[in-house]
């Protein structure tokens, strides 16, 4: 989660910008309020708050007047006090001394279930969060957070993250922005007022809501990718007082948080090693070059090849394999009944040296996938960061795609996601994609080609890591 104080600061801005607009939503900043609290001064947000909460009181409870009296001419209803739980009342009884409580469990027992993180329904089960990740943002994409926070005002205890490699380090100009909408069932279904029994598309009905909102604080919705595994809006974003010189092209998803721990651990690979980050932009830009990148053209994507260059370089000793921990001590993360063991290391817990003169450039990555690493037989997995048989992999999925020949898949590039360790990133690959991605490798892999550049070897990893 973002700094407290940065949270405060948000909070400040959002009561003066985007001020709730009842009383019902305003109960829900003074709980979000009290929960920093808990961590920094927040008397003059409570002080702002109740100035606002105020006249939307007075008016919850007219209107709750209105309806208790109607309810009293109505034959066979019985007249529901003003302050009852009566969800048909816009007012939620007296408001509580504000006072910042040592624990969140003192916070108003009238509260919706949402305040305390608890699911407010039968059908709803709390799925186990790991503690995410901290990951330092570039300005602009802090710029970008604060604008879609700004349309999520009235929705409470929401954060808002970023991931992929516009975060990682592993971008370059022309990455796109992506950022993820973190909030309980609960939270998302009152804040953004969604209607109906929600199941499995509330990721889905909370972006078709945010649309709106999301224009009204700046971004123009390029396109609605709802028919994806993992729905997302297409957004861009004017750069404002960002520092970025050109719009801000992002991607929205809703609870999307698998992507955020494998943007945690590329990260950390980059910080450790520059290198990292040299071979695979010359890597993609190579693949780009040859017609062999992009999955929606059938090809590798670029998450899979930033794997093969810190797979490469981790066999090769110049990095570490930093999930070596994740069978000792494990840190399950749990998403739609599924566990993802999350586990990772930084280098500061690990007794870890480099290689002394590892040579590492992208014509050494080129010929470790010719003539070292075995097609078909071999998995590239950053999680183990060896070589091992595919046999050492049985939760990996080895199902040929159709029209890929017995022959085709006999020698496929199999990759390993860290952390979902079924899903196979050659599943994009589509008839012949396989052969001509090695074919290309083995013509560059030639005496003349191999005169590029090598990346020296930093002087002290480890201390550039602590910095």
């Amino acid at each position: 989660m973002p700094g407290w104080a940065t949270t405060k600061q948000l909070i400040w801005e959002s009561l003066h910008t985007a001020p709730p607009k009842s009383y019902a939503a305003a109960r829900a900043h003074h709980a979000t309020i009290l929960k920093v609290g808990r961590h920094v001064d927040v008397s003059e947000l409570l002080a702002v708050l109740n100035t606002i909460m105020g006249p939307l009181k007075e008016k919850a409870d007219k209107e709750a007047a209105k309806v208790a009296s109607i309810n009293a001419d109505t034959p066979g209803e019985s007249p529901a006090p003003t302050g009852s739980k009566n969800p048909r009342l816009l007012g939620m009884g007296p408001l509580p001394e504000f006072h910042v409580p040592q624990e969140l469990g003192e916070l108003d027992p009238e509260l919706p279930a949402l305040l305390t993180n608890k699911p407010n329904s039968a059908d709803e089960t709390e799925e186990s969060h790991v503690t995410l990740p901290d990951v330092a943002y570039p300005a602009y994409v802090s710029y970008a957070i604060k604008r879609v926070l700004g349309a999520l005002s009235q929705v409470p205890c929401v954060e808002v993250r970023a991931f992929g490699s516009a975060v990682s380090g592993f971008g370059d100009e022309a990455s796109d922005l992506d950022l993820v909408v973190i909030g309980t069932k609960a939270s998302l279904v009152m804040g953004l007022e969604l209607e109906g029994r929600i199941d499995r598309d509330l990721a889905l009905r909370s972006l078709a809501k945010l649309h709106k909102r999301l224009q009204e604080h700046g971004f123009h919705i390029q396109e609605r990718v709802f028919g994806a595994r993992v729905p997302i809006l297409k957004l861009s974003l004017n750069s404002g007082s960002s520092g970025c010189s050109s719009d801000i092209a992002c991607d929205l998803s809703v609870n999307n948080l698998l992507p955020v721990f494998n943007t945690a651990l590329l990260k950390a690979y980059a910080d450790m090693d520059h290198r990292a980050v040299e071979v695979t932009q010359a890597c993609k830009h190579w693949a780009k070059l040859q017609g062999v990148h992009g999955a929606s053209l059938g090809h590798l994507s670029s998450y899979a090849f930033t794997l093969m260059v810190n797979f490469y370089m981790q066999v090769k000793g110049a990095l570490p394999c930093l999930q070596d921990c994740s069978q000792e001590e494990p840190q399950i993360y749990k998403d739609e009944g599924k566990e993802y063991n999350v586990a990772m290391a930084d280098l500061t817990s690990m007794a870890w040296v480099p290689a002394q003169e590892v040579a590492i450039s992208f014509s050494g990555f080129v010929r470790f996938f010719c003539q070292e690493f075995r097609w078909g037989e071999w998995v590239v997995s950053i999680r183990r960061g060896q070589c091992f048989s595919k046999e050492d992999f049985p939760c990996l999925r080895m199902r040929p795609k159709k029209a890929i020949t017995l022959q085709e898949w006999d020698a496929i590039l199999h990759i390993e996601d860290p952390f979902d360790i079924e899903r196979n990133l050659n599943y994009v690959l589509r008839p012949t994609h396989s052969d001509k991605l090695r074919l290309a490798l083995l013509k560059q892999d030639s005496p003349v080609k191999r005169r590029n550049k090598v990346f020296r070897q930093p002087p002290d990893v480890k201390a550039m890591f602590q910095r």
